[in-house]
């Protein structure tokens, strides 16, 4: 089964505390599958989601070559190890804003 991933505002939001048991839900999901040349989009709205789709390639739990990203119109293909080459701006790098913002704070507080 190819799996297709939409990263966007309106997509399905898991909280942190629970993706590892969604995660094991999209696998299950997968395994139960008939038909290994149909298609599945799912529509996230959480960076976590994205993650745990990516550690779940990493520990080979699904193939690489079966998992492409969406955003905004663009194709994300992945690596065997999680990565994605070519990671378009404001495509799950929220956290990574406020933690530059945060260290930047911390950084002039230190200089004080």
């Amino acid at each position: 089964m190819k799996l297709v991933i939409e990263y966007s505002e309106d997509g399905e939001a898991i909280a942190d505390l629970k993706v590892s048991q969604w995660m094991e839900c999209v696998l299950d999901r997968i395994k139960k599958s008939p038909d290994s040349v149909h298609t599945t989009t799912l529509h996230v709205g959480t960076a976590i989601m994205v993650d745990a789709v990516r550690v779940a390639i990493k520990r080979e739990q699904l193939n690489h070559e079966d998992v492409t990203f969406q955003f905004k119109g663009q194709i994300l293909n992945v690596d065997k190890n999680g990565k994605i080459d070519n990671w378009p701006k404001g495509f799950c790098d929220t956290t990574l804003i406020y933690l530059e913002e945060l260290f930047e704070i911390l950084h002039i507080d230190k200089q004080i």
